[in-house]
């Protein structure tokens, strides 16, 4: 599965995962916080409560914006 990535529009630590991921030709998908339904994705399908964005699924783990050293562990396993 390729990295699914929730962002929101006002919030620049997603635009430049997401400007990172473009610019090293890594697939990933973007869905929107705003959009009620990918709420209840993350929370009743995918068990994820954190509303912090970006919030990201990869290699089998969620990462939440809040999470400063995972998220930063992400920007550097893929070189972003």
């Amino acid at each position: 599965m390729s990295i699914l990535i929730f962002t929101a529009k006002e919030c620049p630590t997603c635009h430049e995962i997401t400007a990172g991921l473009t610019r090293r030709q890594i697939p990933f998908e973007e869905r929107d916080l705003a959009v009620p339904e990918n709420i209840v994705y993350l929370r009743c399908d995918a068990g994820v409560f954190s509303l912090c964005a970006p919030i990201i699924y990869d290699d089998g783990r969620w990462i939440a914006g809040d999470d400063a050293a995972a998220i930063s562990e992400f920007r550097k396993r893929h070189q972003i």
